[in-house]
């Protein structure tokens, strides 16, 4: 846990505590009340598949509760607890399911519903196949269906967003569109809305007011989404990134600005900042930003010398804006 309350001289004050029981966490979210959700992509071994699991700290970092991702429908299933959404109005917690040791397994393909009152694990939806992508490269390995050359568009769900409906809308890295509804109820459901089997690397997007923006990072493009129906989600614009894999997107909250990151699997570490208009729908790059490395604008994370000592190239993945 940092100090950001001065941007330029972050400030680390405390670290989780230990879950004993799991390993591996991966996504963070802090909620109103100051305590923070974590996912867990790995139990202690003893259950058949290994699931991880969810887990609550208080607001200094102290563990409060843990509990696990395990199904007794999904029995010796490798369910990889990913991303993590919370939706209070409804009590309820959404998590995806994709393992980072990307060349070693493959995740269950199931997204989970949980309790966030005491988080307890209330429902495991199978994610419906859709079509499958072609891909001429084994990107990242999984399994037959990767040696067969087929990538279907449920393979790895990856990010969800909730809706202003209550319902969440999940990409997966195949770049299938799923929303779920009922998401308070005894019986949810997880529909298919959008498939690109020709786009692949659908990752982390972005929301910002009737508008979702998607980049994909290894068809290099995002895509920028009308959301103000969930459930008539439509594409409106594209924006092409040749030679550059956009990865992470985040929204400023006091502008109608954007931030984009690249992906980790090709040399094009660099950060981006999109202006949005809100009326059309489109991105436009800001190519003030920056001593230009995508072409005509960004930040380089290609140097030797950091504040921090000369330790060469980094990989910015992750990107927020933040205040004082």
């Amino acid at each position: 846990m940092f100090d950001l309350s001065v941007p330029d001289a972050p400030r680390l004050v405390d670290e989780l505590a230990p879950v004993p029981g799991y390993e591996f966490p991966h996504s963070f979210l802090r909620l109103d009340d100051g305590q923070v959700l974590a996912t867990m992509q790995y139990g202690d071994g003893s259950v058949p598949g290994n699931p991880g699991g969810l887990v609550r700290f208080d607001k200094d970092a102290n563990l409060i509760s843990t509990t696990s991702a395990a199904d007794p429908a999904f029995e010796g299933e490798q369910i990889r607890p990913y991303h993590v959404e919370v939706i209070p109005a409804s009590d309820r917690v959404v998590t995806t399911s994709r393992t980072m040791r990307i060349f070693t397994e493959q995740a269950a393909d199931v997204v989970q519903i949980w309790r966030l009152s005491d988080l307890a694990l209330l429902h495991t939806l199978q994610v419906p196949r859709g079509e499958p992508t072609s891909s001429p490269e084994c990107v990242f390995g999984i399994g037959d269906i990767c040696e067969a050359g087929q990538y279907p568009a449920e393979a790895q769900p990856f990010e969800s967003r909730v809706m202003n409906d209550g319902s969440v809308l999940m990409n997966t890295l195949m770049c299938g569109l799923y929303r779920m509804n009922g998401i308070d109820t005894s019986e949810p459901g997880i529909e298919l809305v959008l498939n690109y089997p020709n786009l692949f690397g659908c990752s982390v997007p972005t929301t910002i007011g009737d508008f979702m923006v998607l980049p994909v990072m290894f068809s290099e493009t995002i895509l920028v989404f009308d959301i103000s129906d969930p459930t008539d989600i439509k594409e409106v614009s594209r924006f092409d990134t040749p030679g550059y894999q956009p990865h992470w997107a985040a929204t400023d909250p006091g502008a109608s600005r954007i931030v984009v990151t690249s992906s980790g699997m090709a040399p094009t570490y660099t950060v981006l900042i999109f202006d949005f208009d809100a009326e059309a729908g489109k991105l436009s790059l800001d190519e003030s930003f920056g001593a230009a490395e995508f072409p005509r604008a960004g930040v380089s994370f290609y140097r030797e010398s950091w504040p921090h000592g000369d330790t060469g190239t980094a990989v910015p993945h992750a990107a927020l804006f933040g205040y004082r």
